[in-house]
């Protein structure tokens, strides 16, 4: 099972940031606190590695990937738009 991929790290002019590409957690043992425990643990290894900010792509909407990461601090970011082109 992949749970974190780890190689997206880009550093800016002052700042690192860091994508999280994917997390997943097996459908029958969502609800158990491991998302967090994950997501814990990467923000401690990213406080390590002076990372400034994480971010990510979820689903849009009512979906429980929105509202688990919004519980988990991650907010909408304004200056940033996802976009993507049917081929």
């Amino acid at each position: 099972m992949k749970i974190i991929e780890w190689h997206r790290q880009q550093q800016w002019a002052d700042t690192k940031s860091f994508l999280i590409n994917a997390i997943c957690v097996l459908a029958n043992i969502q609800q158990n606190g491991i998302g967090t425990i994950l997501l814990n643990n990467l923000k401690n290894i990213l406080t390590q590695k002076d990372v400034d900010t994480a971010y990510l792509s979820t689903e849009r909407g009512k979906g429980k990937p929105e509202i688990f990461f919004r519980k988990n601090g991650f907010v909408t970011n304004e200056s940033r738009v996802l976009m993507s082109m049917t081929v």
